[in-house]
């Protein structure tokens, strides 16, 4: 059971991490104050993101890959809006969720119903994400206790920038990892692909375990939603992208209104003042 044996070694080194040097790095960086040292933990997390999730993905899909070298089925490396139709056991993955349970009707193949249910309730679910940002756009949040609240919200320009680059890689990365090569070797191991979505979104849960048992959870929920619109429109690159402009909200749109409405009361002036020195 080779690919079993890699997706433990995978999940292993994600959860060892997790549970260890990213929570740890998380406290710290809870009590960072001063802008260059919140900076160093941004790089770090930046740079660990690429490597570790990057890395561990190239690892899994390459692993996935291999067998049609060995049987000559090679065809030059796919690029990212062939990659699923180019390994044929994430291909069957899919074909494979794609046929259980609802998602038939939900992919419009017994009438247009099922795609038109999805696409009110993906716009309702962005609509509710970002409404949460008017009241930070008209000034009624006082951006000292969101900065208390959520330690990893960016509170000057040049963390918003890592912000923008942690959103975007996050979206890509996390779901090359968790919606790709994982549940991959997952499916290519056990034969069940929603088995394999769902121990795939355990450790995604697990990985933001620095978040508090709430965060953890919320993103266990929130993965297992990508893995189901992952299955509707068969399409890992719309997942992707929502992904990044989910976390875009959270760490460039949010940071952006706070200080333009910080700027409005004098004692937020100075607050953000000192974090910009």
């Amino acid at each position: 059971m080779p690919f079993l044996a890699l997706a433990l070694l995978l999940a292993s080194i994600l959860l060892v991490r997790a549970f260890g040097v990213e929570r740890a790095d998380y406290r710290r960086f809870d009590l960072a104050e001063r802008e260059p040292q919140r900076l160093d933990f941004y790089r770090r997390w930046l740079r660990d993101l690429v490597l570790v999730y990057g890395g561990l993905s190239l690892v899994g899909l390459l692993a996935l890959f291999v067998p049609q070298l060995l049987r000559g089925n090679w065809g030059g490396l796919p690029t990212l809006p062939t990659l699923v139709a180019a390994w044929p056991e994430l291909d069957a993955m899919l074909v494979d969720a794609q046929a259980r349970g609802p998602f038939p009707w939900l992919r419009g193949e017994h009438g247009p119903l099922g795609p038109i249910l999805i696409a009110a309730v993906g716009g309702l679910m962005l609509l509710v994400l970002f409404a949460v940002l008017i009241p930070v756009a008209l000034g009624r949040v006082d951006a000292d206790a969101v900065y208390a609240a959520e330690a990893m919200i960016p509170r000057t320009r040049t963390e918003t920038r890592y912000g923008a680059a942690m959103s975007v890689g996050a979206g890509v990365l996390e779901e090359a990892l968790f919606r790709l090569a994982l549940p991959g070797l997952l499916y290519a191991a056990l034969g069940d692909a929603w088995l394999a979505f769902l121990l795939a979104g355990v450790v995604f849960a697990l990985v933001h375990v620095y978040q508090g048992w709430v965060g953890t959870l919320a993103a266990g929920s929130i993965g297992i939603i990508f893995a189901g619109l992952y299955a509707v429109t068969g399409s890992i690159l719309l997942v992707m992208l929502i992904h990044a402009v989910i976390d875009v909200r959270s760490l460039v749109l949010t940071p952006m209104l706070l200080r333009r409405s910080a700027s409005r009361r004098p004692a937020a002036i100075r607050s953000i003042a000192q974090q910009d020195r």
